[in-house]
């Protein structure tokens, strides 16, 4: 028997927020702050894939926005950051597998000074028809979870293949970096089947489990 079970943490205010190694992480009005527990039974390095298309299917569904996914885990919009998304596996005693996941997606337009704070971490919101009022975020961000958590029939193959659908930069130049310094840089072919990325150096094919990626711009 699992000690846990799924559950959701949603809030209208958030201080401290990060997101991967340490970065800050500005929660605004009109945005979405929460995090879920819930069981996943493949590998555990799809669970960002797999939580980046539904994030990108939700929007689309819900308020007829097409967003990308950048790797491993940003959802980008018109080339900007507008939400991150963190995943933590966690193993039980009982070979249950589970995943607790940080989610924050800045939907609807911050306050004047939020919204210089997000420029100068260079990130974005959606649009301004997103007006989230009261008790709305923590509603949608129950909508999305019940996305998330669904039962159907998500497998290894499904996840990779509409990764890649939203992914908006196979196939470009790209640099990965880890603690300031340069990981992999060439062309974005892929992410392999545990969500690794797959990218064409000048001598070789290389795979890259983690990192910061910064797509090159098309001059």
């Amino acid at each position: 028997m699992s000690p846990f079970q799924t559950t959701l943490v949603s809030t209208h205010n958030q201080e401290h927020g990060f997101g991967r190694r340490g970065t800050t992480w500005l929660k605004c009005q009109n945005a979405l702050a929460f995090s879920l527990l819930f069981p996943f039974q493949l590998a555990p390095t799809l669970a960002s894939l797999k939580l980046g298309n539904d994030v990108c299917q939700f929007i689309q569904s819900k308020y007829d926005f097409t967003v990308n996914i950048k790797w491993p885990n940003d959802i980008f919009f018109n080339g900007k950051k507008i939400g991150g998304i963190i995943a933590n596996f966690i193993q039980t005693q009982d070979e249950g597998a589970w995943i607790l996941a940080g989610i924050g997606l800045n939907l609807g337009r911050p306050s004047p000074s939020e919204l210089e704070e997000l420029s100068q971490l260079q990130a974005a919101y959606l649009t301004d028809s997103i007006v989230l009022n009261d008790e709305d975020d923590h509603q949608v961000a129950l909508e999305l979870a019940e996305l998330i958590t669904q039962q159907n029939e998500t497998t290894e193959a499904s996840i990779l293949t509409e990764w890649k659908k939203n992914c908006s930069h196979i196939g470009r130049q790209v640099i990965i970096l880890e603690n300031d310094q340069v990981v992999s840089e060439g062309t974005f072919l892929n992410v392999g089947n545990q969500g690794q990325a797959i990218i064409k150096t000048f001598d070789r094919i290389q795979e890259v489990w983690s990192g910061t990626l910064r797509i090159r711009p098309i001059f």
